[in-house]
């Protein structure tokens, strides 16, 4: 396991991952992270994938039908926020998973930057 998950002071969930990231990893710890939002009572995430190291980034179809699955993973009215590492060259498929998310009425954004992810889902819990 090269993860990690933790509630953070603000009331939000993070998960950090390091080392290889793999689907089978990708999909453990969001299982993980969503009991950890039911039993907590959270509604945010923070998943922080910019320490990852992506070997082979999956084909559109394992893509969608990850992205497509939050809706049963998580907490209905979750809010994720993901980051990624801008130089990894997988900005086509996050953009790919925002927009498969968002279709499918699941708030997700992407960011490059972990404060900036931080502040939306803060100025989220805000509203």
């Amino acid at each position: 396991m090269t993860y990690r998950i933790n509630a953070l002071d603000n009331g939000i969930l993070e998960v950090v991952h390091t080392d290889e990231l793999t689907m089978q990893e990708a999909v453990e710890s969001r299982q993980r992270s969503g009991e950890e939002m039911a039993d907590r009572g959270l509604a945010r995430v923070l998943v922080d994938m910019s320490a990852a190291i992506i070997r082979q980034v999956p084909d559109t179809m394992a893509l969608y039908e990850f992205n497509i699955s939050y809706y049963d993973a998580f907490p209905a009215g979750s809010f994720i926020a993901c980051v990624i590492e801008p130089q990894k060259n997988i900005a086509d498929e996050a953009s790919f998973a925002e927009t498969v998310a968002l279709n499918r009425g699941i708030s997700l954004r992407i960011f490059t930057e972990r404060n900036a992810a931080i502040a939306w889902l803060q100025g989220l819990q805000d509203e």
